[in-house]
């Protein structure tokens, strides 16, 4: 299951992260291309996109409040820190 990480509040469509930072792996990744298609389909978009090498890169960023990313739950529990970031499901057809 994918997971959406987040800082600020609630957050349950794209138009609640508008223009934020994002956190991804390169462009050919699914996992990037599925975050995109999230936020274009509520006719928003993510502000700029920094490639990451790691997961655990992507939450050093997340926990220092530099934006969002979006990754397996699993991976996400199995990494020190994950409790201190805010976690918000996508909704059920953005699930993989």
């Amino acid at each position: 299951m994918c997971t959406s990480l987040f800082i600020h509040g609630s957050v349950t469509r794209g138009q609640d992260v508008n223009g934020e930072i994002l956190y991804a792996f390169r462009s050919n990744c699914s996992y990037r291309r599925h975050f995109e298609s999230w936020f274009a389909d509520d006719g928003a978009a993510p502000g700029k996109i920094y490639e990451m090498e790691s997961y655990h890169g992507m939450l050093a960023c997340v926990i220092a409040g530099g934006g969002l990313a979006l990754m397996p739950r699993s991976m996400l529990e199995s990494m020190p820190g994950s409790s201190t970031v805010s976690i918000w499901p996508l909704a059920d057809n953005y699930r993989f």
